[in-house]
């Protein structure tokens, strides 16, 4: 979000539904947050939420699979201070000029929840497949089985090199299938998001009938991916081979300038301008890298982008292991935005009546690729022919169910 309203830095929060006035431009629904500002005296505060893992106690699957408990933690240490702003004679007599200020720092160490999914053995990335059954594998019906090569054992002239690359890219098997419930891969990963907020106010009260302030909102958030960017496709999305790290920010300004002509008139003015940008990226592209892995295919369209194909070896379903992630790094997957708004009310009231005129105005750009799947996607099943009977297999020696590939992703920049 471009703002985070924050419990120690807001005055008023309100949620409107319905019947909502005129100063309120954007509908059905409508939030109104009002920050605080300061006064005549110096008030301030400091203040830290605090939260560790060794409070908590282990849940059933991790005792289960003999797991610790994950080690997630939230430090939020944070103040606020406000107050005058006197410089020499000019507000000496504290009503004129006032400051608000707010700070909070989040260090705060996630888990993924658990991955509970089948990977191949070392003997399977080398075409050794005798050992397959649900006994080793799991309860993964696409990749449990003995493949139909004799002996259960591919061919060495049969592996395809980038087949091979591919399976390896498979996390190692770390668990027993009958202690986990029908998996050999369990991982409660644990990543680093860390975010700051900084929020400061300055009203002015030019005179009597005419008051202004301005608030301007920093925020910078480092915000990793390990399973895969944005979404999860259930327990059985094993971590990219690589990371992501998005770096991202947002910066917020409004002003605004109150004037009241007479105690029947009143005049409101508001500008705002909001800044976000999420640049998506590989924390460490060589560990995707076609060239680098020595993948020796390209892609279908003219552009082919540096990164392997996601692979999904259970067929659409909860029948195989997968990684993805989505297209659009060449080399960062980013969405920028900008935002301005100008806002314009009047309140007039004529005896026993009160009016309100209203005029929004809003300017918007999004710029923004598109995420299809430049980089290949590939999707085995056990019901083609040719099938081996196991997709692990399948992909190690070269054969797909279906494959999705898609060109360059253009950067649409929405206004």
């Amino acid at each position: 979000t471009s703002v985070n309203p924050n419990t120690e830095m807001i005055q008023e929060f309100k949620v409107l539904s319905s019947s909502f006035g005129a100063e309120y431009s954007k509908g059905p629904n409508s939030m109104s947050v009002v920050s605080k500002s300061g006064g005549r005296d110096f008030h301030g505060s400091a203040f830290l939420y605090f939260r560790d893992y060794h409070l908590n106690s282990n849940e059933w699957f991790a005792n289960k699979v003999e797991r610790d408990r994950v080690k997630n933690s939230f430090v939020y240490p944070g103040f606020t201070l406000s107050g005058p702003i006197s410089i020499g004679n000019f507000n000496k007599d504290r009503d004129k000029l006032f400051f608000f200020v707010g700070f909070e720092y989040y260090k705060q160490r996630l888990d993924t929840g658990f991955v509970r999914s089948w990977v191949p053995t070392q003997d399977m990335r080398n075409g050794d497949f005798r050992a397959a059954s649900p006994e080793t594998i799991g309860s993964g019906g696409f990749v449990n089985g003995v493949p139909n090569f004799p002996g259960g054992i591919v061919p060495a002239d049969q592996i395809d090199p980038g087949g091979q690359i591919l399976l390896n890219q498979y996390p190692l098997p770390n668990a027993s299938p009958a202690q986990s419930g029908g998996y050999n891969y369990v991982d409660n990963l644990l990543v680093d998001q860390p975010n700051r907020q900084l929020l400061a106010r300055i009203d002015w009260n030019i005179s009597d009938s005419t008051k202004a302030f301005v608030r301007y909102n920093y925020q910078r958030e480092t915000q990793p991916f390990v399973i895969g960017l944005w979404w999860r496709n259930g327990e059985r999305q094993v971590p990219y081979p690589t990371g992501i790290t998005a770096p991202n920010q947002s910066d917020s300004i409004t002003g605004s300038l109150t004037h009241v002509f007479d105690p029947t008139l009143t005049s409101e003015t508001i500008f705002a301008f909001t800044y976000i940008d999420f640049p998506n990226q590989y924390e460490d592209q060589s560990q995707v890298s076609r060239s680098a892995l020595g993948y020796p295919y390209t892609g279908v369209f003219d552009f082919t982008g540096d990164v392997i194909p996601s692979v999904d070896s259970g067929g659409w379903g909860n029948n195989g292991p997968m990684y993805f992630n989505p297209g659009g790094f060449d080399p960062i997957l980013f969405a920028t935005k900008w935002q301005w708004a100008f806002t314009q009310n009047v309140t007039k009231v004529w005896g026993t009546h009160t009016a309100k005129f209203g005029f929004f105005w809003e300017s918007i750009r999004n710029a923004q690729p598109g995420n299809n799947n430049s980089n290949g996607n590939i999707i085995s099943d056990n019901w083609g022919p040719g099938n081996s009977g196991n997709t692990f297999a399948d992909l190690l020696t070269g054969l797909a169910g279906a494959y999705a590939d898609g060109n360059q992703n253009a950067v649409r920049d929405i206004k």
